[in-house]
């Protein structure tokens, strides 16, 4: 038995597209001229 059913949000893959945009701008701002690492773990 199921007991809870996630319901995504109409447009989250949208939204998922520009918080990750706007934060990978900030982080080249942040860090301009330096190679981006490709894992942060």
């Amino acid at each position: 038995m199921k007991l809870f059913t996630e319901y995504p949000e109409k447009d989250e893959q949208y939204y998922y597209q520009l918080l990750a945009e706007q934060a990978r701008m900030r982080m080249d701002n942040l860090y301009q001229n330096q190679e981006r690492a490709l894992r942060d773990t």
